[in-house]
């Protein structure tokens, strides 16, 4: 899959206080397939690793010196801006055209996930560039919908949303949804974009029914792919189910 994705860039959105949980969550030890808490791996760790296996490069977004690793370190585009801050850094700094984002607490998603968006959006992309004549729209970002409710924080977006979702923030607007439909509905003509005008769009992509479709692989559902880790309890959830 990584050769058929070269040109996506990965981003881990590692910036959050943990405070409900208690502790430190980019720091905590996890436990994955094939792997044992003793030998130091982190959610972290854990999500660098299922990005790379689609990315070319992968960084880290956050203000944190001590969640420095071989990977770039991403500094939030204004402090304590949330996941959007990272968001706005990240495609104002990246080098491609499209770009993957996981929150460093969905530590169940599958890499297939993954794979199934990059794909999605690589056929998109292609059917745009063969159209005659051009769309006047172009995708802009993908996302997973769970129980008719968009996920943000693992999807792929086109950094021409970069310069919209700037004002959205330099705004007060700090929830990536809001950010987004104003990104998409100011939108024209971008540098990405010449010499076509045309409007943005998002589409989602129908998680229930992925997973629906992959209990030769995966016995979870998509509610327990999405499992936020915020507190003790969904701490304990998620290693009973990655146990299981």
């Amino acid at each position: 899959m990584k050769e058929a994705s070269e040109k996506i860039s990965g981003f881990v959105l590692a910036g959050g206080r943990s405070t409900r949980l208690g502790q430190d969550k980019a720091l905590l030890p996890w436990l994955s397939e094939g792997n044992c808490k003793k030998n130091g791996r982190t959610l972290l760790d854990h999500a660098i690793a299922r990005l790379r296996l689609i990315c070319d490069t992968v960084s880290i977004c956050a203000d944190r010196d001590d969640l420095r690793r071989p990977e770039p370190l991403i500094s939030d585009a204004l402090p304590d801006s949330g996941p959007l801050g990272g968001i706005v850094a990240a495609l104002e700094q990246s080098l491609t055209e499209w770009n993957m984002f996981l929150a460093i607490d969905l530590p169940l998603l599958p890499v297939k996930v993954f794979e199934a968006l990059v794909a999605r959006v690589q056929m998109e992309e292609q059917s745009a560039r063969a159209a005659d004549p051009p769309a006047q729209d172009r995708l802009a970002c993908f996302l997973p919908q769970l129980d008719g409710l968009p996920q943000p924080l693992c999807g792929l977006y086109h950094r021409a949303l970069a310069p919209g979702l700037r004002r959205a923030l330099e705004q007060g607007k700090r929830k990536i949804m809001i950010a987004l439909k104003e990104s998409i509905r100011d939108s024209g003509t971008t540098m990405e974009f010449q010499p076509q005008r045309c409007s943005f769009r998002i589409d989602l992509w129908d998680a229930a029914g992925f997973a629906a479709s992959t209990k030769t692989w995966s016995s979870l559902s998509a509610s327990d792919w999405f499992l936020n880790i915020n507190t003790p309890e969904e701490l304990q959830r998620a290693q009973d189910l990655m146990s299981a």
